[in-house]
């Protein structure tokens, strides 16, 4: 064993953990809300536009 710690460093050191861990869900949050909006706005642009319709001749 090198090092005996206490319960506050302990304590100190998840807590950064924590904080990193949170940061890091909430940028693929992020990220995850906006391709979702792309996807919804290219699903919905592509339903409404009539000039990709091909009509038989």
């Amino acid at each position: 064993m090198q090092r005996v710690y206490t319960w506050r460093e302990v304590r100190d050191a998840m807590e950064l953990d924590n904080r990193l861990l949170g940061t890091l869900l909430a940028l693929f949050g992020i990220v995850g809300l906006v391709a979702a909006a792309l996807a919804l706005a290219n699903a919905a642009g592509g339903r409404s536009s009539p000039s990709c319709v091909t009509w038989p001749r």
